[in-house]
């Protein structure tokens, strides 16, 4: 879904500034907008008023008069240099439905089927655990279960190795 909404964003852009710049430029300004700015804002303007020389506000301002109408964007509105694109209820109708589709297998990639080993939780046998640890337990069963979704055969690995002054004396 993701995919689908910047491929729109893009062609958008792209049917704005009238093809001026390649579709793989307009996607590398693309950004997750601020807080209260959208969801997704692009820095087109900039690039654009190298070529044209003029203000970059000016220029996001000009594009966004030739934003075509989308199903996926209900507001396309330029603040200074930035062009800004609210995703709209049909956008996230889309996504729940894909989602509510799909199941267990929404966001799944093809399948790799490669052997990797994931060495993660390393505690020492002769102190206490903590908070630290914790989040390294659930950081590491998190990429584990990632890669064994994509079709990984995944090896969890903890290396026992603290061997030090203290086991001695604890075993003394």
């Amino acid at each position: 879904m993701l995919i689908e909404l910047k491929d729109e964003a893009v062609s958008l852009l792209y049917s704005a500034c009238q093809k001026k710049l390649d579709k793989s430029e307009i996607e590398k300004t693309l950004e997750p907008a601020r807080s209260g700015f959208g969801d997704i804002s692009s820095r087109i303007a900039f690039l654009l008023s190298k070529e044209e020389k003029k203000n970059p506000a000016v220029i996001a301002t000009k594009l966004v008069s030739k934003i075509k109408k989308s199903d996926y964007f209900d507001k396309v509105e330029a603040i200074g240099p930035y062009i800004n694109l609210t995703l709209s209820s049909k956008a996230f109708d889309l996504a729940l439905n894909k989602i509510l589709h799909e199941k267990e297998s929404f966001g799944a990639c093809p399948q790799t089927k490669k052997q990797m080993m994931v060495e993660f939780f390393h505690a020492n046998t002769h102190k206490g655990v903590h908070i630290g640890h914790i989040r390294n337990i659930s950081l590491g069963e998190s990429v584990c279960r990632i890669l064994e979704f994509v079709g990984n055969k995944v090896i969890r690995a903890n290396y026992q190795g603290d061997i030090g002054p203290h086991v001695a004396k604890c075993l003394w």
